[in-house]
């Protein structure tokens, strides 16, 4: 049985609040103002998690080392989101290859501007298997639709759809998010100008 993460979350140290229609937009009016372009959607990985944004930013900060959280913000099944990083600022939630200070000498171009300070990434917590919940679903595509008036010309994509120049097909290697973001989103009437995989080929 799941457990209600508001309860779960009242004494834990993320900042975490129900993703209301008001929230929504405030989330995207910081990501407008602090240039985002991008966002990467990723999911936790394990069927049936029951985890919350402390967890995992304990795993990926502590057991793995990472200075910063692999995600800006985390998606409970019912709705409580979790602000793990500043929006605005460098988070690890897709691999970083390519030209940059640390591999200048690399032969492949730096994938950083697609994941990197003007990405804004969303993880959500698997509900049914790998999949989210109906209120995760319903939330996570007004906010995509919120950002999309604010930033119109914002590409949404799942994790794998990502750029990643050293991969045989150019593109993350990884199954996150277990499905197409863009065909969800051209399923739910979003544009495909909108949607990253559509927009960015190799």
């Amino acid at each position: 049985m799941k457990i209600n993460s508001f309860l779960r979350r009242m004494f834990v140290k993320p900042k975490a609040y129900f993703l209301t229609h008001e929230a929504i937009v405030r989330i995207a009016k910081e990501a407008k103002g602090k240039g985002i372009r991008y966002l990467p959607l990723h999911y936790v990985g394990v069927a049936n998690a029951d985890t919350s944004g402390e967890a995992i930013t304990r795993y990926h900060k502590n057991t793995l080392g990472w200075k910063a959280d692999g995600y800006h913000l985390f998606l409970n099944h019912d709705g409580i989101i979790e602000e793990l990083e500043p929006i605005g600022t460098r988070a690890n939630g897709c691999r970083a290859s390519g030209r940059s200070w640390w591999n200048r000498w690399s032969k492949f171009p730096s994938n950083e501007e697609y994941i990197g300070i003007k990405a804004l990434h969303i993880c959500f917590e698997t509900i049914v298997g790998y999949k989210m919940s109906s209120t995760q679903e319903r939330l996570l595509l007004e906010l995509f639709r919120e950002l999309i008036r604010q930033i119109p010309n914002i590409l949404i994509g799942g994790h794998r759809e990502f750029p990643d120049y050293e991969n045989w097909n150019k593109r993350q290697n990884t199954l996150c998010p277990g499905f197409s973001v863009s065909d969800w989103l051209k399923d739910a009437g979003i544009l495909k100008s909108n949607c990253f995989y559509e927009v960015w080929k190799p």
